[in-house]
Formats: C-alpha cells, structure tokens, sequence
C-alpha cells in the first residue's frame, strides 16, 4: 500500500465530508424527508468533491500543478453531480412509490441507499477514465466505506447531534476504502523513482491511453520535456510505450521508439525515471516484440 496514495484520497474524503457538511449543518440531510433539496444538494456536493479532489490531488502532490489539479477536479466533479443527484432523485421515488421505508428496518433502507449512490460514484468513475475495471474498483472500495461509515452515522453520530465529527469521519472513511481498493486492486501503474521510499508517486494506468509531456493537457506533466513525450497505450492486458518525438527513449534493454512493456521495466524522459508495474504480464519471453 503506497501511504502518499491513501494520504490523498483520505484527505480528499475529509474535504468531502467537510462540504457536505455545510450544506446542512444541524439536521440529518440523508433522511429523505422533508428537507428532500437539503440531500439532493449535500448528495451532489459529497460526491463532486470526494472524486474532484482524488483527481486532482495526486498532481498537485506529487508534482505542483495547480492548473492540472484545477483542470482534473472539474472534470471529475461534475459528472460526479450528473450520476449522484439523478441517484438521490431516483431512490427518493422507488421509496416513495413501493413504500420501502414502511416495509423495511431502517438499517434495510439505508443500506440500500448507500450502495446506490456507490453504484453511481463508480459508474461516474468508469464513465470519466473509460474503464469498467475502474469502475468496478471505485465500487469494491465505496461499498464498505459507505455502508459501514454511513451506518455508523445514522446510528452513532446523528442521534448525538455529532454533525460535524460524524461529516468528517464519514468523509475520512470513505476516502480510505475507497484508497485501499484502488491501490490493491490495481493492474497497471508507473512509479516515480527519483521520489524516495513508500512515498513515491505512483500513476495508474486506468485508461485506453496515458500521454506524459510539458503540454498541460497531457496526463502526466514533464516540464523538462516535449509537449508530448510518451504514450502507453493498453493492449490486451498489457501496454505499449511509445515515444512521441524523434527522439527514442531509453528503456530496459537500449533504446526503443517502440516498446511493450512487462512488469519491472525501467524507463528514462527528461531527467525522470519510471518503473512500469503489471500485476498481468510478468514475463516478456511470452509476448511478441515490437521493432527497435
């Protein structure tokens, strides 16, 4: 487990958290009751912030780009707005409808609700990166740490009045769940190894293509380099490095403008060495090369 990365998302639920927070201050905004726009609202909010900052931090972190950061956070945020709010709109009429609340305990009714609005927050990832493997990993790490830190507020910190402590461990929590699956069930990232130790920025490698270079709308953002340096593009359950100037790059090996890539190969752009980790291709002796 890489502590910078469950750091980011920890911190970025706690943020989450924090907004919802004051969208609502002294009452319970996820009863679905009659203040129904109170949880639309603290609904949309919680969900934009939680994945606009796990987007946006990591860049801000690991290398200062605050207009990358910027760029990340809305891009994130308001598709989180366009999947969380529809949600809260759609289970407010299932339960009005099929009279659910009368039908089932409490704890039935808000276990489910929990799992719907994780159910949209990873189809919102999924929709954003372009990989239902993301998607399927934001729901794995949003289910426990809804569920358990949503319950634990309705039952714990609402009946006590506890509004901002129970925000902001409910935030904390989901953060880190949702950390722990992304990093554990990863298959594909680069390392930065001229960061030291546990704490070197890692890039997952969760859609069809990764783009690093000194133009500001590149994935990964290399001052010293190109506008665009290198791509990785996902093959199969691999990836091609490929250089995007004229220039080869110096990988495992020699030099290539054209590389796959196996678990463990090093690479050298504009002064900054990456490791490429693949926990499904462990070996090149059974994958086909392409030219030099």
């Amino acid at each position: 487990m890489n502590p910078r990365f469950l750091l980011q998302h920890t911190v970025s639920g706690l943020f989450a958290g924090y907004a919802a927070w004051f969208t609502f201050r002294d009452s319970d905004p996820w009863t679905f009751g009659d203040g129904f726009l109170t949880t639309l609202f603290t609904t949309g909010i919680f969900g934009a912030v939680l994945l606009g900052l796990g987007a946006a931090l990591p860049p801000l972190f690991d290398d200062w780009q605050a207009r990358k950061a910027g760029h990340l956070f809305f891009a994130n945020a308001l598709p989180a707005l366009a999947f969380a709010m529809p949600t809260a709109v759609l289970f407010a009429l299932l339960a009005g409808s099929t009279g659910l609340p009368r039908l089932a305990p409490v704890l039935v009714v808000r276990t489910l609700w929990w799992s719907l609005l994780t159910a949209a927050l990873g189809a919102c990832r999924g929709f954003v990166t372009g990989n239902l493997r993301t998607a399927a990993s934001t729901m794995a790490g949003l289910l426990p740490g809804l569920v358990a830190a949503g319950l634990l507020l309705d039952l714990f910190f609402v009946p006590r009045g506890l509004w901002l402590a129970g925000s902001l461990f409910f935030g904390a929590v989901t953060g880190a769940c949702l950390a722990l699956a992304l990093d554990l069930l990863k298959e594909a990232w680069l390392e930065d190894l001229g960061r030291g130790g546990l704490w070197r920025p890692q890039y997952l490698l969760d859609a069809e293509e990764f783009v690093a270079g000194s133009d500001e709308d590149c994935d990964l953002i290399l001052p010293e380099a190109p506008a665009q340096a290198f791509s990785i593009t996902e093959k199969d359950e691999g990836h091609i490095l490929e250089s995007l100037d004229e220039a080869p790059i110096k990988v495992t090996g020699g030099r290539f403008r054209c590389r796959l890539l196996v678990d463990g190969d090093v690479f050298e752009v504009a002064g900054r060495t990456f490791v490429y980790h693949n926990r499904l291709a462990r070996t090149r002796d059974t994958a086909p090369q392409p030219a030099a």
